[in-house]
């Protein structure tokens, strides 16, 4: 068995390297004895959908390529009903909430987590006995296993492989390596691909140790060629993540190009409206990103694109519908549905089927005063039932004029002025979108990404905003434990900076609690 390790900086192209090594392999090995295993489900799914050469069943997460080899998937995590039961017992002191994964490693960790994090760093000893005691009795009388226990309960093997793929590396937990290197072990072939500066998830168990363990030099590969960062970007960030304390692997990579931005704001995450107006013109040329250590520093943000019609989103988590306020949803279709009605009646296709209907949605939305008609609510209804055809002349004979000229000249203030107020938060963000930037807004994933560092992991954008500040957990932590739990956070900023492609603007401090060396 071959060992190969290989070093991704930032925006080195590491997936396109894993496809091509993929496609290689294929010269020598039968499809279905290629496997390529990932940390994440992004990952694992990026993989996909770059058309990876190998069956879909060849391509996952460790925990997924594990429980195909369970007998036992009841997993209590995954079971409200257990979950429930487990809380109305002993939620008074061991109390577990919704099992989704942090995306900003700063949650209050309960007794689980710890117990997690232990057992991932194969020191199981050091977890809370009594919690312990009681989750695996509780687990024994429900025939249930955890996420934990998937992992625990390996195969030694990985069927038929003879080349295995690992990619997000840097971030497998202790025992997350011992599953992956004795798959390895039973392969011709075992290539790991990550960056050691870019660990992220050591609050569930990462340890950059395991990536930088020795190999064989002759097996020991960096990527070379940023294809994202210009010099600058990649002079201050190559300058930022050398101040790491403990061992870390080098890695000579060239710039992208010459040039680039760097910006020291005088803003904070408190008082956004001016750096706001700069990201407005950085969406003038492309794609920005917002960026913070712990998602409540973004909420300033959240409120003025909201109050100012700027579309933004987060399609690495789109679970949280505060970052994806377009995504798919009653309000987009009631305001797509005012549209359709501007260009039925505006083009002289207001004749066709479908205009009650339409009015049905959009109305739906409005207060009905100033709007329609006496009785006209009863007759769009008939008209929708019978399915007739709709002209500007009944329109006019339904509709107060205010609102039929609304409706024929586009008039997204008028809307917004006439909604009812269940409608005004979501509604009232998607026309003020379209009022500012065009229907299309509304209809194509936005310019403007925001979130968490660790959310945005593997993404990039022209242009990205960077918020210095801590938590309090963080910075306390940062304080206390000294040199390991600060470059786990200079780690962390090193991948937020990194996600430029151009410029890099590195905001004031909020708060004492701050990296210091950023701004």
């Amino acid at each position: 068995m071959e060992t190969f390790r290989v070093k991704g900086p930032p925006g080195t192209g590491k997936t396109t390297w894993l496809i091509n090594r993929i496609r290689d392999a294929l010269e020598k090995y039968d499809a279905h004895q290629i496997y390529a295993v990932s940390f994440t489900r992004a990952a694992a799914r990026e993989l996909v959908g770059r058309d990876a050469p190998i069956p879909e069943t060849n391509v996952g997460t460790i925990h997924s390529m594990c429980l195909r080899g369970l007998q036992n998937t009841n997993v209590v995590e995954r079971d409200k009903d257990m979950m429930e039961e487990w809380n109305r017992r002993y939620g008074s002191i061991y109390s577990i909430n919704d099992r989704k994964a942090s995306i900003d490693g700063n949650t209050n960790s309960t007794a689980l987590d710890d117990w997690s994090f232990h057992r991932s760093r194969l020191q199981p000893e050091e977890a809370d006995r009594e919690f312990v005691s009681l989750w695996e009795a509780f687990k024994k009388e429900n025939e249930a296993i955890d996420f934990t226990d998937m992992l625990l309960q390996a195969p030694d093997f990985l069927p038929n492989c003879k080349v295995l793929f690992v990619d997000e590396a840097q971030d497998l937990t202790p025992l997350q390596w011992k599953i992956v290197r004795q798959w390895g072990a039973n392969a011709d072939k075992f290539i790991y691909v990550g960056d050691d500066d870019q660990v992220l998830y050591e609050f569930t168990g990462a340890r950059p140790e395991e990536f930088t363990e020795e190999v064989d030099e002759k097996n020991d590969i960096t990527l070379k060629q940023t294809y994202r960062l210009p010099s600058v970007i990649h002079g201050f960030a190559s300058e930022w993540i050398s101040q790491v304390g403990g061992r870390r692997l080098d890695k000579v990579f060239e710039p992208a190009r010459q040039g680039g931005i760097k910006i020291a704001s005088p803003c904070n995450y408190r008082f956004v409206d001016h750096v706001c107006s700069d990201i407005r013109g950085d969406l003038e040329e492309g794609s920005v990103m917002v960026l913070a250590s712990c998602g409540y520093m973004l909420n300033s943000f959240l409120a003025f694109f909201r109050a100012n019609g700027i579309p933004f989103h987060n399609p690495y988590s789109k679970e949280r519908g505060d970052w994806n306020p377009l995504g798919k949803g009653v309000a987009l279709e009631k305001v797509r549905a005012f549209y359709q009605l501007h260009l039925a009646l505006s083009t002289g296709e207001g004749v066709a089927l479908g205009i009650p209907s339409l009015w049905s949605s959009f109305g739906s939305m409005l207060r009905s005063k100033g709007a329609l008609k006496r009785g006209a609510k009863k007759e769009l209804a008939r008209l929708e039932t019978v399915k007739a055809s709709v002209g500007i002349h009944t329109m006019d004979a339904l509709f107060e004029k205010p609102a039929l000229e609304a409706i024929l000249n586009l008039d997204f203030d008028w809307v917004l002025e006439h909604l009812v107020k269940v409608h005004e938060r979501a509604a009232g963000f998607a026309v003020r979108c379209a009022k500012l930037w065009g229907i299309r807004a509304i209809d194509r994933p936005p310019e403007l990404v925001v979130g968490t560092i660790h959310s945005v992991k593997g993404g990039e954008a022209d242009s990205v905003y960077l918020i210095p500040d801590l938590s309090y957990k963080a910075y306390q932590r940062m304080i206390l434990e000294g040199i390991e739990a600060r470059d786990s956070i200079v780690r962390q900023f090193y991948v937020g900076m990194t996600r430029t492609k151009n410029k890099l603007t590195l905001l004031s401090p909020a708060t004492e609690q701050h990296m210091e060396g950023l701004y």
